[in-house]
């Protein structure tokens, strides 16, 4: 203890103020300095600490703090300077020195390393250069950000202009971005349709699911530029639609999927296009096929085939049964002669032989005139058909298709499709293909029976070469009489016969080739038989010539050459007769066919061009935006294009086959209509005519009508077509422009024929202006003269308000300052008329057109003030209204007059409506008053209502979106009387 006290307070020392000589003036200049010294070295350490805790971005920090200890250590030594000037304690002064050597040392040796990064720091030139390339860079930026916003506006309109759905995935996030019209696409409001990649994939048709992967895969490794799919999605009412999902990944630096954007495109309408192509398509080959199969048949197989054609087309075209019934003109009767069931019906063939017609006379009738049996329903069939109905119904038989099977307009038979499982509408198309299958077997029948009738005629041939050989030595009378036989049906037969020998020189021919060939016999006579072929014939047979040596038999379709050089299609049949004597010879039976190649050539040229000329027709249908509508003769609708149902808002199932005028024109129009329908039928045609039409959602539409009688192959009328252009809003316009005139001209008259009425009495003589009925004819004159320009000026401002022509200019407005400008203006009129006029204390910020915002308020404070009697009392206000997706500001003016009654509430804001018609002569006005302000009020988006008490009163209010934020503030009442 005495040693710290000697260290800090020894006594042995002298001051430091003596070696001044305790001067004042030299002690008070070292002890000021000092003290000022280490103020200022304490107040430096302390900003630099404050400056590197502000700024812990400054590099060198440790420096910093360094400075400070090392500035603080001097301070310290100027204070120990100050205390020595009394006390000697030069110990502790001199340790204060050491520390502050030490700090200064430490200091200097850090400061070595950091002087080169110090020195690397920009200097003020290099850090302008520095901002300025940033500020270049920003200004990059900005412009990039610019471009990056007009190119997404640009990708917006393009997405709304296709019409396509947008999406993009954020892979990390697994968070899905779908557009409005992504949703909508698929029937989903915005806030039903989740947020994520999962809500989507759950939507995707099964059997999609794995294609969809697999091309995802394919993209995310970089295999595919693009991802596309095409696939069905679910939508809200569990329909599918077909879509085409087209995106592309959007990759980091490091090469990792961040982002996938993409568009979604309806594409069912052109599947559904592709649906119905590779229908025809497939109908086509398959007729074909049945078609190649029979032109080679052997009647022997013609059975079996032909229930194998049954088979295919029934199951083609989903029937449950298909059968062929033949007619007995004779008996009256019809037998089912072929039949095909599904493996779950019961076949009918054994029930339906030798049924008589008349169990079916309405469709045995239209059978024979060579007219198609379709009956959609039986269920729905017309009167006449009562018969038929009801054996079909014992049958089972819901919907059937019939087709006649015709023979020179004879009706031989008829092939049938039915169905017992449902009702059902067959296409014009599958119609036209049936009817197609329907030729291919009347033509099979027809081969039939001359095949047939040809193996007879071989068979007879052979059975008498038999019985000759059998008999030739027994009976050669008799031989001479078979060979008698034998050459008046060779000679006879309207084939051409030839017998060659094994060389297949002609030996002998029959007169028919020799009548129709045109060569002479000796010209036929030990030529070869090769010769009078085509070249691209004679190789071919050549081959087959060897075939026929080993087989004996062989059938071939050749084209020989007439003399005339006239080609003839001809189905050869050779056989190799081995036991005739004295040698065995080929027996040729050719059978000309040409008449059947070119009808067979002339149908596959008609069948493609109806085929193009159906294709062309239906491409049109399908895209004039007209309606066309093609009905039967029973009235019922067996035609209607997409614009007609879109326009209507049916499908085509709710449309086909039922009751044009029944089911889509209003009642009181459809007797009217069904007689035009008869006069277009019975050649009393009114073609160009127009209706109402009701759709589906119970809207009438005004259709002008463009009819087409139509005919069958008889010439017999079958129905009609129509097309129909909508002209409802033509209609209406032209209604409404009659009514307008009409009411304007009947407005203008009434004052007119006042000003007409004054100044002809006056220009008569009859009456002297300056008497007083003088005078008063005068103000009649400029008070309707007054009148007049008012209602021209009030019909010209409404037309340029509901036109567009006059422009809204809104501006932020006060409802107290715009009610202060309305009492100005109608005060004086209250004052007059005696009533008194309370506007509310409230205002309301809103924006709107100050202007006619004014012109509505004080047009319906004129009505109040009008048609209110002395004393009584008109009320303004103002109400703010405030709700979850907007705020609107009310105003209402009520007054205590004699009110409006409850049926014309409805029609007090039309042009010229009055609720008293001698008002317009006792109180004046125009009677579009409120019209205009109706029309300001729906321009600003708001509403326009009255509520009204006969002989209480009336409240007309309305309504004006605010469009800014509002306060409410009160101010003193202001009445005035």
């Amino acid at each position: 203890m005495d040693m710290l006290q000697r260290f800090l307070f020894p006594n042995q020392l002298i001051p430091h103020g003596h070696c001044y000589l305790w001067q004042p003036g030299l002690v008070g200049l070292h002890l000021v300095s000092d003290v000022l010294i280490a103020i200022a070295y304490y107040s430096i350490p302390i900003m630099l600490v404050y400056f590197v805790r502000k700024r812990e971005d400054v590099p060198f920090r440790g420096i910093f703090l360094l400075f400070g200890l090392f500035i603080t250590t001097c301070g310290t030594t100027h204070l120990m300077a100050v205390w020595t000037l009394w006390q000697p304690v030069y110990w502790l002064s001199g340790l204060v020195k050491a520390s502050t050597a030490l700090a200064s040392l430490y200091t200097a040796i850090a400061l070595f390393p950091t002087l080169p990064a110090a020195l690397a720091l920009p200097n003020p030139e290099q850090l302008q250069q520095i901002n300025q390339q940033l500020a270049t860079e920003i200004e990059e930026r900005k412009q990039a950000e610019a471009s990056l916003r007009e190119s997404e506006e640009r990708w917006q309109l393009a997405s709304q202009g296709t019409n396509d759905g947008i999406w993009d995935w954020n892979v990390k996030t697994d968070k899905v971005f779908y557009s409005a019209r992504f949703k909508q696409m698929l029937n989903y409001h915005d806030d039903e349709f989740g947020d994520d990649f999962n809500t989507w994939f759950q939507q995707v048709h099964p059997d999609d699911i794995e294609p969809i992967q697999t091309a995802l895969q394919e993209h995310f490794e970089q295999n595919t530029p693009y991802y596309s799919t095409e696939h069905r999605v679910r939508c809200k009412d569990g329909d599918y639609k077909w879509v085409l999902d087209r995106g592309k990944a959007l990759r980091d630096e490091t090469g990792q999927i961040v982002r996938m954007t993409g568009s979604y495109t309806d594409i069912t309408a052109r599947k559904m296009a592709e649906s119905a192509l590779q229908y025809q398509l497939a109908f086509d080959r398959l007729l074909s096929e049945i078609s190649t199969r029979f032109i080679d048949l052997d009647p022997d197989d013609s059975g079996a085939e032909i229930n194998r054609a049954l088979q295919e087309i029934g199951e083609f075209i989903h029937v449950d049964t298909s059968y062929i019934f033949t007619s007995d003109p004779v008996n009256q009767t019809l037998t089912m002669c072929y039949e095909w069931v599904q493996f779950d019906q019961t076949p009918q063939i054994k029930n339906a032989q030798n049924l008589p017609q008349s169990l079916f006379p309405w469709a045995y009738k239209l059978l024979s005139q060579g007219n198609v049996l379709h009956v959609p329903s039986v269920a729905r069939l017309p009167v006449e058909a009562a018969a038929d109905q009801v054996n079909w119904s014992m049958f089972n038989v819901r919907s059937l298709i019939s087709v006649p099977l015709m023979d020179q307009d004879l009706l031989w038979g008829f092939i049938g499709f039915a169905s017992f499982s449902q009702e059902r509408i067959w296409s014009a198309s599958s119609i036209q293909f049936l009817k197609l299958f329907g030729e291919i077997i009347t033509r099979t029948f027809q081969r039939q029976r001359s095949e047939l009738a040809l193996r007879r005629s071989e068979a007879e041939l052979q059975n008498l070469n038999q019985d000759l050989e059998a008999r030739v030595e027994e009976r050669t009378a008799a031989l001479k009489i078979s060979e008698q036989r034998f050459r008046s049906l060779f000679e006879s037969a309207p084939d051409f016969i030839y017998m060659l020998n094994l060389a297949g020189i002609i030996q002998q021919v029959n007169s028919t080739v020799i009548a129709r060939s045109g060569y002479s016999q000796s010209e036929l006579m030990g030529t070869p038989f090769l010769d009078f072929l085509k070249s691209e014939n004679q190789d071919e047979c050549k081959q087959e010539f060897l075939k026929l040596l080993t087989t004996g038999y062989h059938r071939h379709e050749m084209e020989f050459i007439c003399k005339d050089g006239q080609t003839l299609q001809m189905d050869s049949s050779c056989t190799v007769v081995k036991e005739a004597l004295p040698e065995p010879y080929i027996l040729v039976l050719q059978r000309d066919i040409t008449q059947r190649k070119q009808t067979e050539q002339e149908r596959d040229q008609l069948f493609a061009t109806v085929k193009e000329s159906e294709r062309r027709w239906q491409s049109f249908l399908n895209n004039v935006q007209l309606m066309v509508v093609g009905l039967d003769r029973l009235g019922q609708v067996d035609y209607i294009n997409p614009h007609a149902l879109k326009l209507m808002g049916y499908d085509a199932a709710d449309v086909m086959g039922k009751s044009w005028f029944i089911s889509f024109l209003p009642t009181e129009q459809q007797r009217q209509n069904q007689q035009r329908f008869q006069d277009i039928l019975q050649h009393q045609a009114h073609p160009h005519y127009q209706h109402r039409l009701i759709t589906q959602v119970g809207e009438e539409r005004v259709i002008a009508w463009n009819s087409t009688l139509l005919r069958d192959l008889h010439g017999q009328p079958s129905g009609t077509l129509s097309i129909g252009e909508d002209i409802t809003e033509r209609d209406a316009v032209a209604r409404l422009k009659d009514e307008f005139i009409s009411v304007v001209s009947h407005e203008l008259r009434t004052p007119l024929t006042a000003v007409h009425g004054a100044l002809d009495l006056l220009h008569s003589g009859l009456v002297r202006p300056e008497s007083q009925r003088g005078q008063h004819a005068i103000a009649i004159a400029m008070e309707q003269s007054e009148r007049l320009v008012q209602l021209v000026n009030d019909i010209l401002e409404l037309e340029r308000l509901e036109s567009g022509k006059i422009t809204l200019q809104p501006t932020q407005l006060s409802t107290y300052q715009l009610l202060q400008q309305v009492q100005g203006t109608m005060s004086l009129l209250a004052e007059q008329a005696g009533i008194t006029l309370v506007i509310a204390p409230i205002d309301v910020k809103l924006r709107a057109d100050g202007d006619r915002l004014i012109q509505v308020l004080t047009n319906l404070i004129s009505n109040a003030i009008k048609f209110s009697d002395s004393p009584a009392t008109v009320w303004v206000a103002v109400e703010e209204q405030q709700s979850v997706t907007d705020r609107r500001v009310k105003f209402t003016v009520k007054d205590e007059g004699r009110g409006i009654p409850a049926d014309k509430l409805e029609r007090i804001f039309e042009r010229f409506h009055q609720v008293d018609a001698s008002d317009s002569r006792r109180k004046g006005g125009t009677g579009l008053g409120l019209a205009i302000c109706r029309t300001i009020v729906e321009q600003h988006g708001g509403k326009i209502w009255v509520e009204s008490t006969v002989n209480v009163g009336s409240c007309f209010m309305f309504n004006l979106p605010a469009n800014a934020e509002s306060s409410m503030s009160s101010y003193p009442l202001s009445s005035m009387a």
